[in-house]
Parts: structure tokens; sequence; C-alpha cells
């Protein structure tokens, strides 16, 4: 994916919608996102982790599981977000996030998310 590919897509994100009118601002907040592409029935953050990282959904579907892995609560889907939960907190990851598909993400570290906030 990319830059461009980036930007049009998170100018499609709700959680973006109040900057899309400012190219300049979503090409800087574009810009801190990287993409990555996980195989089905790989783990993308695993309970009790630092939450370090914030994922948007590009496209594929992954499972929320609580506990020892045993209880699916949820599914999320392209443009869902996760990861998001620990880095406003400072917490350790509350669930494990599986792919059930092959999943492509963008993600920001929290050190860049915390610059997301400021915008």
């Amino acid at each position: 994916m990319d830059p461009n590919d980036i930007i049009r897509f998170m100018s499609k994100l709700d959680m973006f919608s109040k900057i899309v009118k400012d190219k300049e601002a979503i090409r800087k907040i574009a810009s801190l996102f990287r993409f990555k592409e996980y195989p089905k029935n790989d783990t993308i953050i695993k309970k009790d982790d630092p939450g370090i990282y914030l994922f948007i959904i590009v496209s594929g579907r992954v499972e929320v599981l609580l506990g020892n892995d045993e209880l699916s609560i949820t599914f999320l889907k392209k443009e869902e977000v996760f990861g998001e939960m620990s880095l406003l907190s400072g917490a350790l990851t509350g669930a494990t996030i599986k792919t059930i598909e092959t999943t492509e993400v963008l993600y920001a570290k929290s050190s860049d998310f915390n610059k997301i906030l400021d915008k």
C-alpha cells in the first residue's frame, strides 16, 4: 500500500472525518501509519502484551478473544480499529486478537498515536 493509498483509505474513516478537508493534516497523519499483512490464524495482539500499537483493518477479519483465548467476544472487519484502549489507558492489552482470514492493517506506534491525538 503506497502513501497515496493510505491517505485515500484514511480519508474515508469516521475517526478522521474532521480533518479530511485539511489535505496537509491527513497527509501528516497518514505518514505515521505503516502497512502489514497477517496470514489467517495469526495472532496480532496477545492478551497482557504492552499496548504499543493502534491498528486499523484495511481488509480481512479478526476475532477478539478473552481469557485463555477461549471466549470469543466479537469480530472486527474493514475500517474497524483495535488496540486503542490500552494506548489510552496505559494498561496491558485486555484481549487477544487473531486473524480469521488474511488481514491487512495499518498500524501506528503509541508515540505516533499521541501525535495524532495532539492534532
